[in-house]
């Protein structure tokens, strides 16, 4: 232990002698971009105030995001202000802006005026009505004040400690210093009442259903846990009536006024054993790194003094779906054996004391908004149960995608390839609202809930004003987005090329606004109010060099004849007549990229940007890659070189000067396709597995499980476990064949990595010293899976520009690659 321990000791005092002896020189090199990348913004964060006349965006720069720009109807901006934190629209034209420099405000957009609150430290609005609350600092006695949308105090409440808000009331807590006792304190717009006073540690309130409900949950002077409900000035203790124990407590409402859902954790202290015995049959490995206690869940009527427990033994999940008579539960751990990312499980239900085994699931689970309904795909087609008859129903087929509920529970909607579909739940009926294949439609404003880490969504949608829908062209990737209402299709956004994102809307439907963007064009707003004139709002500071970018779209097949794609970056200033090295990145599927701006930054996690690489005269190309039928090594190698032969047109690309680099996943294939593949001139591998035989027999701490999940049936796809399938398994194995290695290569990983370990990025290190390879490893003290610290990932950002720089353009003045390259380890 003490020699690993040494060893790390050492690696960190390295990395950060080769970080402090090579910044000034990086800078002096690359100085002209690191400038103006510091230039760089972009809008992101988009909201639209609920009347939909407002927007305000957030200008995103490498190290800062604080500056809001509010647009109103005219063509400019209404203002930019500083804004660190949660901003809210609160109707009427009015803005309420969090505290800067311990000033909040009230900003009136239509008048153009403002209110101003001093030594404030927080804001939040409650939803109805328009209320807000302000909190203030010591110097006015931490103090809560609630006000209407004009400013004016409802009421308030000095000395808070801790407060929580609902849709139309706030629950506070005051204690001043001296004081010997917590109050408790409900806050509307009929001002300020006492409800309750303690001399007990409280640990949370919560608003309840009734105007004054109120509930507590604290330890007395013993450390004991209480969870009480205050109503109407009467104290409801639960286990009143019946005994409950726990250690803590998570409540929330149900879909019945009065009615709580509980679940209550009980700590058991890890006894301490001279051994810790693991068992082959141990479906809960989990709790030998992260020794959870016991769980229970329970419904309780406060104020009839009714506690029920929910049935479910140990290792057993009760969801909350809002029914408190179908109460669905599942054993996490039954068909655990780690094989699966999410396990399959057997769902039950349980009405009045008696549960049932509803069926047995893939992990992709839809319920209905009130619970009565679970819906789930199986053998190609949608299965739907109706839990208050015991009933199911099969229909549809695979191209149906992303079910929403109607509120009512009366109709089921889907996405999906080649049109829009309902199924009237009580008729049994299928009906295409919209069909045209080609198209992939999928619906926008419907809402959906995650009830649990199992792939179970409570899905729901109002169609009260309609349905709004995003739909992509598969043939030529366009997309636009519609309205579909009473059988009617308004398109609102045009078809597009541009990728759209963070789309808004007010409850109507007929005031959207979006942000837009593709690799040539800067993230801009686009604001459309119904008949008005549509607004396009774009940053003041301009990127003057990205109308210039170019960008080619290659097709070539994949491994098993199924044609895929690559997108292709063209070198800034490119002159065809001239010759130019090129970087390959590589991770699965990597289309995304083709429409993302291409912003400069010296900061990425990854080390890799870009518009860096472009900027200093590289093109950049992202080949998809997808599984084939004799491991995710060969399927990545025969992508790349068929992506590569799509190229050859590209005369202007140096075939002899082509770099490959990957991250993760990315790093196992550049690991394995450095061991096969003479194409490339320099390799950049960060945080990938080199040794997948012994990988696949590890235990991943990052995500507390064994590891043969990731190569049975996620990213590996080896078609079986090791035992089954070991002549794949061996001919994937990077580690095997470093010998035949011909380029060099460059190493990074963090020392806290616990996704691929750091030991595997030493293991290849060792690999390739001894067999005579160029390499370099860095390893960065305190970084993880990918680096997050501005220090680190501007130090790899530039290594990594110096690594291609020396291998591909011949700048062999970079003194930390030549002390490997020409005088040897």
């Amino acid at each position: 232990m003490k020699t690993i321990d040494s060893i790390r000791i050492l690696l960190i005092a390295a990395a950060l002698v080769l970080f402090s002896g090579q910044g000034m020189v990086a800078q002096e090199r690359y100085q002209d971009m690191i400038a103006l990348s510091e230039k760089f913004n972009w809008f992101e964060s988009l909201q639209m105030s609920p009347d939909g006349e407002h927007c305000a965006v957030r200008i995103a720069y490498e190290q800062n995001h604080d500056t809001l720009v509010v647009f109103g109807a005219g063509s400019k901006a209404l203002a930019k202000k500083v804004v660190f934190g949660q901003y809210y629209f609160l109707g009427q034209g009015r803005m309420l802006l969090p505290p800067t420099g311990g000033k909040a405000e009230l900003w009136d957009m239509k008048r153009h005026r403002s209110l101003y609150f001093d030594n404030t430290s927080e804001v939040k609005a409650l939803g109805k009505d328009e209320m807000f609350v302000i909190r203030y600092n010591k110097e006015k006695q931490d103090r809560l004040e609630l006000y209407d949308r004009n400013g004016n105090v409802l009421g308030f409440v000095d000395h808070v400690i801790q407060y929580d808000v609902s849709e139309d009331k706030v629950v506070v807590v005051s204690k001043a210093d001296s004081d010997t006792v917590s109050n408790i304190f409900l806050l509307d717009r009929k001002g300020a009442v006492r409800v309750h006073t303690t001399k007990n540690t409280i640990q949370y309130v919560l608003p309840g259903y009734e105007a004054s409900e109120v509930l507590i949950f604290e330890h007395d002077s013993r450390g004991l846990p209480l969870l009480y409900c205050i109503a109407q000035g009467k104290q409801y203790l639960l286990g009143d009536s019946t005994p409950v124990t726990f250690d803590a407590a998570y409540v929330q409402k149900t879909g019945v006024d009065g009615t709580y859902f509980l679940k209550l954790w009980s700590k058991e202290e890890k006894a301490e054993e001279l051994v810790d015995i693991w068992y082959t049959n141990d479906r809960d490995l989990e709790n030998k790194y992260e020794h959870r206690g016991t769980e229970r869940y329970y419904l309780w009527e406060p104020r009839k003094k009714v506690v029920k427990e929910l049935p479910g033994g140990e290792g057993c999940t009760v969801l909350n779906t809002g029914s408190t008579y179908n109460i669905l539960t599942f054993d996490r751990f039954r068909f655990n054996n780690y094989i699966a990312n999410v396990p399959d499980i057997e769902l039950t239900i349980c009405q009045n004391d008696t549960c049932r085994p509803i069926d047995t699931f893939a992990p992709e689970i839809y319920v209905s908004g009130k619970g009565n309904y679970v819906l789930a795909p199986r053998d190609g087609q949608w299965t739907l149960y109706d839990l208050t008859g015991d009933k199911r129903t099969t229909f549809g087929n695979q191209s149906l995608k992303a079910p929403f509920f109607s509120d009512d529970e009366s109709t089921i909607y889907f996405g999906g390839e080649g049109g829009l579909w309902s199924y009237e739940i009580k008729k049994a009926v299928l009906s295409k609202l919209i069909s045209k294949e080609g198209l992939t439609v999928a619906i926008v404003n419907g809402k959906s809930a995650w009830l649990t880490n199992y792939n179970f969504y409570q899905t729901t949608l109002s169609t009260q004003n309609g349905l709004l829908l995003k739909v992509t062209d598969d043939r030529t990737k366009v997309t636009s987005y519609a309205k579909y209402h009473n059988g009617n299709l308004k398109v609102l956004i045009e078809p597009t090329e541009n990728l759209i994102t963070d789309v808004q809307y007010n409850p109507q439907l007929n005031n959207i606004a979006y942000l837009e963007q593709n690799f040539n064009l800067p993230p801009r707003l686009v604001h459309k109010r119904e008949n008005k004139a549509v607004k396009v709002y774009r940053n003041d500071w301009q990127d003057a060099g990205a109308d210039n970018l170019q960008r080619k779209i290659v097709r070539y097949p994949d491994s098993k004849g199924n044609m895929i794609e690559g997108t292709l970056f063209y070198p800034a200033g490119y002159d065809p007549d001239q010759s130019y090295p090129m970087v390959v990145f590589i991770y699965q599927l990597q289309g995304y990229r083709k429409h993302n701006y291409l912003s400069l930054s010296f900061s990425d996690t990854e080390g890799f940007n870009t518009r860096a690489l472009i900027e200093n005269g590289y093109f950049v190309f992202f080949p998809d890659i997808t599984p084939g039928n004799d491991g995710a090594g060969f399927a990545a190698l025969q992508c790349v070189n068929n992506a590569m032969d799509a190229l050859e047109p590209v005369a202007a690309i140096n075939k002899h000067k082509i770099g490959l680099m990957g991250h993760s996943f990315g790093g196992y294939e550049t690991n394995f396709i450095a061991t096969e593949s003479k194409r490339f001139a320099a390799y950049v591998s960060g945080c990938g597995n080199i040794d997948i035989i012994h990988n696949y027999h590890t235990f991943n701490i990052n995500f507390v499980r064994p590891s043969y999940w990731r190569y049975e049936t996620h990213q590996f796809y080896m078609n079986g476990a090791f035992t089954e399938n070991k002549e794949v398994y061996y001919k994937n194995n990077p580690i095997y064949k470093v010998d035949k290695i011909t380029a060099p290569i460059l190493l990074w990983t963090g020392l806290e990595d616990e996704n691929v370990k750091w030991e595997e990025t030493r293991t290849f290190y060792n690999a390739l010293r001894r067999n005579g390879k160029k390499a370099i490893a860095l390893f960065y003290p305190g970084e993880g899976h990918a680096l997050l610290s501005p220090k680190a990932n501007f130090d790899l950002s530039i290594r990594i520009l110096e690594w291609f720089d020396y291998h591909l353009k011949e700048k062999q003045d970079i003194e930390w690659i030549r002390k490997e390259m020409e005088k040897g380890a």
